[in-house]
């Protein structure tokens, strides 16, 4: 008996000389108990109450997020694992993966990947300690260069220190191409210890779906981004980006599925049209239209449709910086997307649809000032403003030639002020945020509304 104990000893022992077995956890909650959230569709004002992690676009009853992150490797072979609760089921997270390196410059990896490379980052306020803001949400991508997840394979060589290619895709029962280039990216990257990392990554695009008026294929069909992030004093990050499609063509379209009341007058009587019960960005009634020979009118319309597909690929470029100077640390980011979709001309002569018309500039500005005045208490601040193109194509207003004009969602602005405290291992936020046009969650309206969020993060 001794002998087999000492056997099984010898082989734990040597199991563990050559695996690494790693178990973590990490959660995120969030409760807000008020917020002053405007007023509902009867025009009460009405104080509400919410709970969630804090990247939900809406409370909807979740809890927030709660997991526990598996890992085990040895030097050629590895597995991750994560389950987390958010919501209200349990389930796999973010990975779920199995890894091999047949040599030692190339690593395989195959199933679900957080995959998040090359992706630019700048988290800070909102993002970090509070429910964040809709539609401003930029921190741990949001940016230029955004991360590149995938459930399918992720491929990494390194043939020397500091240099690495990589190449992600989503495995698709479909054909080979939608696998291998639409939606897969190629990155290369250069790391300067200490100084700077380089990379420049290129995602395939199907290039499907618009079209000119001789019939030619104008769709985007990659997308070539590059980014560095420099600290070139102590103290200083910065991170600039930058994206560009092959064209600004994509799978856009214009179609009349919805009106919106213009003006009294004019009379319709080859139509009826009947309230949707929804409103555009401006609170005004969408309705559907039916044709009827004895519909009676009174009401001018114009196009509106809510279900389209109005983004386009746009050049994209950003710049953020994060300062620490003693007790204070400031941030602040620009980004901005020029070429966004701005409307349509007229059809042409033979009734084929006119070109798109591609000058939209969008661009979000954010700005905040954290102040340590403790190892474990700091001051956050955090003030955040995007105009109406960076918050993309609500629906498209048609001129009396036949053209169509983008009818963009309301710019948005948001804020917040809170103190956070840093525990051994987590945080405890408390504040205040305010915005407008919807940017704090659960707002009703798009008035100046305000609420207190709490937020706890712990990581084991």
């Amino acid at each position: 008996m001794k002998k087999i104990v000492g056997i099984m000893a010898a082989a734990a022992l040597a199991t563990s000389a050559f695996a690494e077995i790693n178990v973590s956890s990490w959660g995120r909650m969030d409760v807000i108990p008020l917020n002053f959230a405007g007023e509902n569709a009867a025009g009460d004002k009405e104080v509400l109450s919410g709970a969630g992690a804090n990247w939900d676009g809406a409370a909807g009853g979740k809890v927030g997020k709660d997991g526990v992150s598996f890992s085990g490797s040895t030097e050629n072979a590895g597995m991750a694992l994560d389950i987390q609760y958010a919501g209200s089921s349990l389930g796999v997270g973010d990975n779920a993966n199995l890894w091999v390196k047949p040599v030692d410059m190339l690593k395989l990896t195959f199933g679900k990947v957080d995959y998040n490379n090359g992706r630019q980052e700048l988290a800070y306020g909102t993002f970090a300690h509070t429910w964040r803001l809709q539609g401003l949400n930029q921190g741990e991508g949001g940016f230029s260069v955004d991360g590149r997840g995938v459930d399918g394979f992720v491929i990494n060589l390194n043939p020397i220190d500091n240099l690495w290619f990589d190449y992600a895709a989503s495995v698709k029962a479909d054909k080979a191409y939608k696998t291998l280039w639409n939606g897969a990216s190629f990155g290369v990257g250069y790391n300067i210890p200490d100084v700077a990392k380089i990379r420049a990554i290129v995602i395939g695009k199907d290039g499907d779906g618009q079209k000119t008026k001789d019939g030619k294929n104008v769709g985007c069909h990659a997308v070539i981004q590059a980014a560095a992030d420099i600290t070139p004093v102590e103290g200083l990050f910065l991170t600039v980006g930058a994206s560009v499609p092959t064209t600004f063509g994509n799978a856009y379209s214009v179609k009349e599925t919805k009106y919106k009341e213009v003006k009294l007058g004019a009379k319709d009587a080859k139509y009826n049209y009947t309230p949707t019960g929804t409103f555009d960005t401006d609170g005004n009634a969408l309705y559907t239209r039916t044709e009827s020979e004895a519909a009676v009118g009174g009401t001018t319309y114009y196009a509106v449709d809510e279900a389209g597909n109005y983004e386009n690929e746009a050049i994209k470029a950003s710049i953020g910086a994060n300062y620490t100077l003693d007790m204070l640390t400031f941030h602040g980011f620009f980004d901005s997307k020029i070429g966004v979709i701005s409307g349509q001309d007229k059809r042409n002569d033979d009734d084929t649809a006119g070109d798109y018309k591609n000058s939209g500039f969008g661009y979000a500005v954010g700005l905040g000032v954290d102040v340590a005045f403790t190892d474990s208490l700091s001051l956050i601040t955090d003030c955040r403003f995007s105009n109406d193109v960076y918050q993309g194509v609500a629906g498209v207003k048609a001129n009396d030639d036949g053209s169509y004009d983008a009818v963009y969602n309301r710019g948005k602005f948001g804020a917040y002020v809170g103190l956070c405290q840093a525990l051994t291992n987590g945080f405890f936020d408390v504040g205040v945020e305010f915005g407008c046009n919807k940017t704090v969650i659960q707002a009703l309206d798009n008035s100046f509304t305000v609420a207190i969020p709490l937020q706890i993060q712990v990581g084991l």
